[in-house]
């Protein structure tokens, strides 16, 4: 994330700190960099050679409860390779690193969806300084629903924030029937090799800081 003071901007300071993340991660031959870009923010990125892939839109609300599912389960702190590996198929992106840190901060935030022994959805939920955020959420077309409903459910009462990618139809719908609504929007930008993620199995992003 890049935050510049509203009274420093226009100065390039953004673009000098994007160009110095940019050559340290290309010195240690990262070949894909990718970032959530504000409306405001977008212009600099170009300039520096990246490139759009997907639109992403922030909804906000009062979380609801919902119905429990019996096919969302809990999962033992620690335990995490099989998530690690169903994510990695569905965003085509290593994110093992980050996963890990993330449920390891707030373990008590993540549910999964198994069928027999294989995952096939996870979604977790951690506290912000403004609202609960809901995400990363990656699943097949089944799991979807039932794992943000939970996700909701336990956030009851309180305010969300949740980032979904307008491709995901199925995931719009339901955030929109769910009551909450469009605080702003984001494009997921891309430098160096792209990567194909599985739209339709990204219900929830992990938040701009986190991608």
């Amino acid at each position: 994330m890049v935050l510049v003071d509203v009274n420093a901007r226009g100065r390039g300071i953004g673009t000098r700190l994007l160009r110095y993340a940019l050559d340290y991660l290309e010195g240690r031959r990262v070949l894909t960099i990718r970032l959530d870009a504000t409306p405001a923010g977008r212009p600099v990125y170009e300039k520096l050679g990246f490139m759009p892939e997907y639109e992403l839109a922030r909804y906000e609300g009062m979380a609801s409860q919902y119905p429990a599912s019996q096919i969302v389960t809990e999962l033992a702190p620690g335990s995490y390779q099989d998530i690690v590996e169903f994510d990695k198929k569905e965003t085509g992106t290593d994110r093992g690193k980050m996963l890990v840190r993330l449920f390891g901060e707030f373990p008590q935030g993540l549910r999964i969806v198994r069928r027999q022994s294989t995952v096939e959805g996870y979604v977790t939920i951690r506290p912000g300084a403004n609202a609960i955020q809901v995400g990363p959420c990656v699943a097949v077309t089944y799991a979807g629903p039932p794992l943000l409903s939970d996700a909701l459910s336990r956030c009851r009462g309180k305010m969300v924030f949740m980032d979904v990618p307008k491709g995901n139809v199925d995931a719009v719908r339901f955030v929109e029937a769910a009551g909450l609504r469009v605080q702003r929007c984001f494009t997921r930008m891309y430098y160096g090799k792209r990567v194909d993620d599985n739209i339709t199995a990204l219900w929830a992003s992990s938040g701009p800081e986190k991608g």
